[in-house]
């Protein structure tokens, strides 16, 4: 019992003296257009404009750059990627509706639908989540436009220094 006891008290000390968790920091995102865990206005869905909507993030002060993804996990054959958005400078802090990416300096990756940019909400006649998370990331990803979600996600992850969430919800006709 004391030898057990002993080894215990050495796994212990072994683990107090690992370095602390390094989980992201929380960040906060919103949009101007709807609130978080709120409808979707119609203009960026496919029942009207399909523009992206306007994104804004709280600033990072190390982040060198930020990367954004919309994704619909109710869709029926799992999850369709809506945008991919990376390289966004460190100083840019948000995204307006129908945001032209180039000029801003981030690059798109390549959505469920095989294109580069946003697409937007088109579920049937049933409500569907859309998730909009925008990571702060400590470099810049060595990436193409025509990355897709699997790849994208495994670059970013060891570089995430922050990271935010926020849900729309969108109703097919």
């Amino acid at each position: 019992m004391k030898k057990n006891m002993m080894l215990i008290s050495g796994l212990l000390s072994l683990f107090s003296s690992a370095p602390e968790d390094k989980r992201p920091r929380e960040m906060l995102v919103a949009s101007e257009a709807f609130g978080n865990n709120a409808d979707i206005p119609e203009l960026y869905t496919c029942n009207g404009r399909n523009y992206s909507p306007p994104i804004s993030w709280e600033k990072i002060d190390n982040a060198v750059t930020y990367a954004l993804i919309c994704e619909d996990p109710d869709a029926p054959n799992g999850p369709y990627i809506h945008w991919i958005v990376f390289n966004i400078p460190g100083n840019v802090t948000q995204l307006p509706a129908q945001a032209d990416i180039g000029p801003i300096g981030g690059i798109e990756g390549t959505n469920t639908k095989g294109e580069q940019g946003f697409t937007g909400p088109c579920p049937p006649r049933q409500t569907h989540r859309y998730y909009f998370t925008v990571w702060a990331l400590d470099t810049r990803l060595n990436l193409s436009s025509s990355v897709t979600v699997t790849p994208f996600k495994n670059a970013l992850r060891p570089h995430v220094i922050a990271e935010g969430v926020m849900m729309g919800r969108y109703t097919g006709k």
